[in-house]
């Protein structure tokens, strides 16, 4: 197996088994600009999917060694696949260190109690109140999902990223997650505003 501008998917196995430096090469070149490109728009940096991509090949790499594993789609998608989902998992960890930095931010607890003689609270900041609270109950995959679909990231997209075969499954899931958030709103004592 020579260098070459394509690989089949039993090729590039056949190369990590046998550890051929060309086709792990060929991977990584195939592989990272796609994924620069993803993580600088989901506010990343270079250095950020190169870290990524390392991490997700690795993973791969001791998958596909153990000769039983042999992913269904392209080994390039499927690698892609994988570190979006851990870039996903990294900026919810961040978005949450975040939150508990706000929390642990106030020594006193009633300092940010309201004086008496102010305006009424606004409703629009109700409603992000109740959004953030009922979001942040429901399971992680909900969470994740609502995440990317609020993020713009299609259906098709977020199939590919959790290894769904087709974007109907994700349309059902998006929805099931959707009903859930919503009778979890709608549920709540401080709702309707």
């Amino acid at each position: 197996m020579g260098k070459t501008s394509s690989y089949t998917k039993d090729q590039i196995i056949r190369g990590i088994r046998n550890k051929k430096n060309h086709v792990i090469l060929w991977l990584y070149e195939q592989i990272l600009p796609v994924l620069e490109g993803y993580v600088a728009q989901m506010g990343g940096s270079s250095s950020d999917a190169k870290d990524l991509l390392q991490e997700a090949m690795i993973v791969v790499f001791q998958k596909i060694r153990k000769e039983a594993f042999e992913p269904r789609k392209n080994i390039p998608e499927y690698i892609v696949g994988i570190c979006k989902k851990m870039w996903f998992d990294r900026l919810s960890e961040r978005r949450k260190l975040l939150n508990l930095g706000d929390l642990e931010g106030s020594e006193d607890p009633m300092e940010d109690e309201l004086p008496e003689d102010t305006e009424p609270v606004n409703p629009e900041e109700i409603k992000r109140t109740l959004y953030l609270r009922h979001i942040t109950a429901l399971k992680k995959e909900c969470r994740e999902i609502l995440y990317m679909v609020r993020q713009g990231i299609t259906l098709e997209e977020i199939s590919r990223i959790y290894g769904y075969p087709d974007a109907k499954i994700m349309y059902n899931k998006k929805a099931y997650c959707l009903q859930k958030l919503i009778e979890r709103i709608k549920n709540d004592p401080e709702y309707p505003l």
